[in-house]
This record gives C-alpha cells, structure tokens and sequence, in this order.
C-alpha cells in the first residue's frame, strides 16, 4: 500500500523528508498531484504501511492519503484522518 503526505508547505515536506530518512524510512518527493487541492506544491510518499505508520508525530504537518484504485483502474487517493 502507498500513501502520499500533503504537506502545508514545501520547507516543512523537505524537513520531513530529511528526518525520516535519517530515520532509515524510504520516502520520496513528488508534485502534489491536482486531484488533491490542499496544501503546497511538494507531497512525499511513503510505499509501506510500517515506515507510514512511523511518521505520527508529524501528523500535525501533513494530511495522508492511501492510493487506490477504482473500477476503471483510475489512481484515487482516499484521504485518512
């Protein structure tokens, strides 16, 4: 499962993203994609449910999504609380 962080702005998803690699967790910035209209222009995503699971003390500087995929195998980011 992969989940995106939509991070509020793009000094604090390069923060983020520096803490948890040095916490040895695998993420990686990308463009926010347009479907999901909070936020800065930087999201970083997270591929494994652990290493996500890792990043709640940060919660207060992101709003997480899940990918998923409806019917007509379109990408869809259902947003978690």
């Amino acid at each position: 499962m992969s989940y995106i962080l939509n991070c509020e702005n793009s000094n604090i998803a390069i923060e983020i993203l520096n803490e948890l690699r040095d916490q040895g967790i695998n993420a990686r910035v990308v463009p926010t994609p347009s479907s999901i209209i909070n936020g800065c222009g930087l999201s970083l995503v997270i591929k494994s449910e652990a290493d996500f699971e890792k990043t709640n003390k940060y919660s207060d500087k992101f709003i997480a999504y899940q990918f998923t995929k409806s019917i007509n195998r379109k990408i869809e980011y259902k947003k978690l609380k």
